[in-house]
């Protein structure tokens, strides 16, 4: 094998290499990112539900609970008004 045969063998291979570890540090970054967002979503979720428990615990009665339930979800949900639409969502 000569010189030149072996050395561009070893440029091969190392650009082989930093090929993969970019394909790597890709799918990596990718997976982190899904991940947090999951993370940021189930986070989301659990104080959204849990001030809404919250809320109708405290209730002292069925009809109290439904009418607070309803106030918090429509300011989590920023709705000033009311709607046909939001009073079906409701």
């Amino acid at each position: 094998m000569s010189l030149e045969t072996y050395l561009s063998t070893l440029r091969a291979t190392a650009a082989a290499a930093e090929a993969a570890e970019t394909a790597f540090r890709a799918e990596a970054e990718a997976r982190s990112r899904a991940l947090a967002a999951a993370r940021a979503e189930a986070y989301r979720r659990m104080n959204f539900l849990t001030t809404l428990a919250e809320t109708v615990a405290a209730a002292p009665d069925a009809d109290t609970a439904v009418r607070t339930a309803c106030a918090h979800l429509c300011v989590r949900l920023g709705w000033d008004e009311v709607t046909p639409a939001r009073t079906e969502v409701l």
